[in-house]
């Protein structure tokens, strides 16, 4: 009962995934520490495997088989055919196919494909690089559950020419100003 309210409690107040010892949490090569000094900086110019072990998310999440036990005939152990047991592996280790800290973080349906967090950055890596966003921080929060990746977004500097002018320009800032002025007068 105890792992079940340690689970619940982790889900009513997440913080920073500890599962490796270490906080999973990484930020830009040269940027500040955050606020609660925990995490580690990524390599300069790093890729995106770099930023996943800088990170601590260079696992995978795998199922195995489950079992339970009757709470009125406590003395056996009864397979549940229809769940799975969800945990971490790291890929580094020489038990690749043994779970990570032995913690299953969830139960689910046998029918249940989990996410690898690779393939969650990747998605989130790719959209970020079409736009020329670059990445600041990436990590997690709870065991693996939860991830989160922050890009940074600049303004647009969409200068063009400036009606009835030869040379001058004009940009986003200064149109906005303008209806600032109108909504003022009105």
């Amino acid at each position: 009962m105890a792992d079940v309210a340690e689970f619940m409690g982790a889900r009513r107040n997440p913080s920073l995934d500890m599962t490796s010892g270490q906080a999973a949490f990484a930020r830009k090569y040269g940027s500040p520490p955050a606020w609660h000094q925990l995490g580690t900086e990524a390599p300069a110019g790093a890729t995106m495997a770099e930023w996943l072990k800088a990170a601590h998310l260079d696992f995978e999440v795998v199922t195995t088989p489950i079992a339970y036990k009757v709470p009125f005939n406590g003395q056996n152990w009864h397979p549940a055919d229809d769940h799975r047991g969800v945990v971490r592996v790291n890929k580094d280790s020489a038990d690749f196919d043994k779970p990570s800290h032995g913690a299953i973080f969830q139960v689910a349906s046998k029918r249940f494909k989990p996410l690898q967090p690779a393939e969650i950055v990747q998605w989130m890596w790719e959209n970020a690089e079409r736009y020329g966003m670059p990445l600041e921080t990436l990590g997690s929060l709870g065991k693996g559950e939860q991830f989160w990746i922050q890009i940074m977004i600049t303004a647009h500097k969409a200068e063009r020419k400036k009606h009835g002018t030869w040379f001058g320009k004009v940009d986003w800032k200064h149109e906005a100003e303008e209806e600032i002025e109108k909504i003022k007068e009105n």
